[in-house]
């Protein structure tokens, strides 16, 4: 009888310590044996990345959910907001000079993390308390350096005037002012602080006022390019951009013999011939 009832003890603490073993390996179980050497079990915690206002001071932080070891961070792809680094400790800090929403991927390592873990985590910058307009670049669409910046409406020439400069397409960006704090909607030293995509960006091209009262002077064909014919003037052009405020402008045509540089019996930056 003793014997019998040693043998199913034995059998009992086999049965046991099996169970036991399976529970400790089975990833459906809940157990963390196993788990906290590889790292498996932490995640990324972002959620101290708010937005950040343009050019103001910022700071947030990546931390591993649950973790209290040590931890060495890094950047493993992507770009931060220009203006922004990572230090080791997972600290963002900086001041964002560029709109937009970044994405980047982190790594973090450390004493109780054998496996790396990472992931993507994004920031976006948003205007804040910073005057940003819808603008172009200037250079771009007048032909002129940033010392002799005389016209600063979009303009072209007649074909094989000077040049075919027969259509012209504006590059669209979002401004900031420049140390004189005015926004002249790329003019000055407005500095670019956003992209644009054309196709988020309403033209409305106005009534064509020719400069002899006569020949027809520029359409917009799309894609953010006007298109210059056989006639010399201007015509009013509005441009509007969801969030921004509108900009009133105008597009010219010149005639093959208006100059970069010298006198306009109109004024600067007026059409026609040089005195």
């Amino acid at each position: 009888m003793g014997d019998k009832l040693r043998a199913m003890r034995r059998t009992v603490l086999f049965v046991l310590a099996s169970g036991l073993l399976l529970t400790a390996c089975d990833p459906g179980s809940g157990t963390l044996l196993g788990d906290r050497d590889s790292g498996s079990q932490y995640t990324i915690d972002a959620s101290a990345l708010g937005d950040a206002n343009l050019l103001d001071e910022y700071a947030g932080r990546v931390s591993v959910e649950g973790y209290g070891g040590t931890q060495a961070w890094e950047l493993v792809s992507g770009e931060l907001p220009p203006g922004l680094t990572l230090d080791g400790d997972g600290l963002v800090t900086g001041a964002p000079t560029y709109l937009g929403t970044f994405e980047f991927e982190v790594r973090v390592t450390g004493e109780l993390l054998a496996d790396n873990v990472q992931d993507t985590v994004a920031i976006t910058v948003v205007p804040g308390t910073v005057d940003v307009q819808l603008g172009w670049l200037r250079d771009q669409t007048t032909r002129l350096t940033d010392n002799g910046d005389r016209m600063w409406d979009p303009w072209t020439r007649l074909a094989n005037a000077g040049g075919d400069y027969t259509e012209v397409t504006l590059l669209y960006a979002l401004y900031a002012p420049g140390d004189d704090g005015i926004n002249r909607n790329g003019r000055g030293d407005d500095v670019v602080v956003g992209d644009v995509d054309p196709a988020d960006v309403g033209v409305l091209l106005g009534a064509w006022s020719p400069v002899d009262d006569a020949g027809d002077g520029i359409e917009y064909i799309g894609d953010a390019t006007f298109r210059a014919h056989e006639g010399t003037g201007e015509a009013p052009l509005t441009l509007e951009l969801e969030g921004f405020d509108d900009v009133d402008t105008r597009v010219m045509v010149t005639a093959p013999d208006w100059c970069l540089e010298g006198d306009h019996p109109g004024g600067p930056g007026t059409p026609g011939f040089c005195a």
